[in-house]
């Protein structure tokens, strides 16, 4: 439809935002059909189901920043970095052919943050092996898909990885950009198992009970907050009587309502560094309380959960290196490969952002 829109559309503005647009809203139509037939599905699955009091938990975990700290540095460095490379390489391609030093750097980037992910994976679900938590073996139709979805959209980037490892080796991998898409491809293929093993293990795993956490926070904050209460209310009193001992004159008075609009503005200011204070103690304090496992596997998700979102954004948005480098479309001709970007490209735009909703589960849940 692109194509025999800029044949027959004349050259004029409005027909190349269309054709631009098109481009880039057409991962979206596929995303939106998959999340349809996804919500569909567990709708039909649902339909009849009953669930016991037994199995209905109590409280709902709720996603709180509290308690991470690494995660989230490592995974903005990673976004940043991601944005960078992606606005040189669209701003290479939408000029001129891109250079074979943008996909050089390209390349770099994706083999510098595919063995961190990975590694990431590998431990999180080390430490899955080492809880004592159960396995929840309920059965539920919405997790189940997801496991579905998960191993069936990341036969998208794998088939892409399979046939373009196949095409380089049978011509010259000793190449340095060929080399550098050989190796991006088999650690593709190895962080798409590793972290679908990750989500698929944490998913399955029962809720921590952070009952006797919060309860313990609770008791503490309310051990903390009264002991500094007196102090301001010391500072009152005094610059109240302070202010009673005053003579009674004009003038005098106008300083007292002076010095009391200053006492004022300085007890707020001493309210204000009070409550930034109990926040950051909270803050320090739920994160002591934590188990090293809960927060290992806490900062793991939430890097993950910025990588994939920087690499649901860079194909999403327009950076097609395995289609416009030209190294696989020679091997198979134009026709043949344009059918698997086609058919693994949008599984794998859809496979990064289902990851991203996967772990912020296993986030909340840890």
């Amino acid at each position: 439809g692109n194509e025999t829109a800029s044949c027959t559309c004349p050259n004029t503005t409005i027909c190349k935002v269309f054709q631009k647009g098109y481009i880039l809203l057409y991962p979206f139509n596929t995303e939106y059909c998959l999340v349809c037939c996804s919500v569909l599905y567990v709708m039909w699955k649902n339909v009849g189901r009953r669930i016991t009091h037994d199995h209905v938990p109590h409280t709902k975990p709720k996603f709180k920043l509290q308690g991470v700290v690494f995660g989230p540095l490592l995974g903005a460095v990673a976004v940043i970095i991601g944005i960078c490379v992606f606005m040189m390489y669209q701003i290479q391609a939408t000029g001129s052919a891109p250079s074979r030093q943008i996909f050089i750097i390209y390349y770099s980037y994706y083999i510098v943050l595919l063995p961190l992910m990975s590694v990431g994976a590998v431990i999180g679900t080390i430490i899955h092996a080492l809880e004592k938590r159960e396995l929840d073996t309920l059965k539920n139709p919405t997790r189940s898909l997801d496991v579905v979805l998960l191993m069936g959209a990341a036969l998208g980037q794998i088939g892409m990885s399979y046939f373009s490892i196949v095409s380089l080796v049978a011509t010259s991998p000793m190449d340095l950009l060929n080399s550098l898409i050989l190796s991006y491809s088999v650690l593709l293929i190895f962080q798409n198992i590793t972290q679908n093993v990750f989500i698929i293990d944490g998913l399955h795993r029962q809720h921590f009970i952070a009952a006797t956490e919060a309860r313990h926070t609770g008791h503490a904050g309310q051990h903390t907050v009264p002991s500094e209460l007196p102090s301001e209310e010391e500072t009152m009193t005094s610059s109240g009587q302070e202010h009673t001992q005053m003579s009674p004159d004009k003038e005098e008075e106008t300083k007292e309502q002076n010095h009391e609009a200053y006492d004022q503005r300085r007890v707020s200011m001493l309210e204000l560094g009070q409550e930034i204070r109990k926040v950051s103690l909270s803050y320090i304090q739920s994160y002591s309380n934590q188990s090293w496992k809960r927060r290992a596997l806490r900062e793991i998700s939430f890097f993950l959960v910025l990588c994939n979102i920087i690499l649901w954004v860079m194909p999403t948005f327009g950076a097609h290196p395995v289609f416009e480098n030209g190294l696989e479309k020679s091997f198979y001709g134009y026709s043949t490969w344009f059918v698997i970007v086609n058919f693994g490209l949008p599984l794998g735009v859809f496979y990064r952002m289902h990851s991203v909703g996967g772990l912020l589960e296993v986030y909340v849940t840890a």
